[in-house]
């Protein structure tokens, strides 16, 4: 049976907490088993203020299982998941056993991308991806109940950026969602550095003559003086110009 030492569930917790999230910020704590590790979500997941917040934190925790797995595969072990295993106890999310990898198989290749991972809001400007590619990510994405598409055409991306738009200008109109978003960002951090939790500004991509009334807009009070001159409007659309390559 693999019994992992201090220094290994470190780097295993290391690797998971590596997995991306809405915010950069991961609502789970872990602890050692017997035979393996135990996730339980933390106060914020449990308390529940939306629905959609909710949603999003659940979604890191499967992202962060993945990367478990993914790690554990460089040390030839893999393991068995039980999720929700005590009905009377919401905060447990997950216990798992550790099990050996099948002697035929291989540390995933995925793996070697964990450590390499960063937020930003950067957009890819390289070469366009072939046909072959593109079928090919779609494949491999491809899940029960789920599946990748490509909005690569002049139609499609319209009718995706204006939903985009809607989005982005929702972010700024609505106090709640407004102050989720600044929320989620830690200004402490300067505009030149990267943060281990919550998104630094550096990673915003926003333009150097944008930066000061960018954080002005945290204040609410702010915010609702310039939505009477049309800034959630202008910030929509701004965020779709972009998310077009305009």
């Amino acid at each position: 049976m693999f019994s992992p030492s201090r220094a290994d569930v470190l780097e295993l917790v290391a690797a998971a907490i590596r997995a991306p999230s809405a915010d950069n910020r991961h609502h789970v704590r872990f602890s050692v088993t017997g035979d393996g590790l135990a996730l339980r979500a933390d106060a914020f997941h449990l308390a529940g203020r939306t629905t959609h917040r909710q949603l999003l934190t659940s979604l890191s925790f499967g992202a962060v299982v993945e990367n478990l797995r993914l790690a554990l595969t460089r040390k030839g072990y893999d393991f068995e998941p039980h999720w929700h295993p005590v009905a009377d106890d919401p905060a447990l999310l997950l216990r798992l056993a550790w099990s050996a990898l099948e002697r035929t198989a291989q540390a995933d290749p995925l793996a070697a991308a964990i450590d390499g991972r960063h937020t930003n809001r950067r957009f890819f400007r390289g070469p366009r991806l072939t046909e072959l590619e593109l079928d090919g990510l779609a494949a491999a994405s491809e899940t029960p109940g789920a599946s990748l598409h490509w909005f690569d055409t002049s139609e499609r991306r319209r009718s995706i950026l204006r939903l985009m738009r809607f989005a982005e200008t929702a972010r700024f109109r609505d106090r709640a969602l407004h102050a989720e978003l600044f929320e989620s960002i830690d200004f402490a951090a300067g505009w030149r550095s990267a943060t281990t939790e919550r998104l630094a500004p550096s990673t915003l991509e926003v333009e150097a003559l944008m930066r000061l009334p960018f954080a002005a807009l945290r204040r609410w009070p702010v915010m609702r003086v310039a939505n009477g001159m049309g800034a959630a409007s202008m910030l929509g659309w701004r965020a779709g110009d972009r998310l077009s390559g305009g």
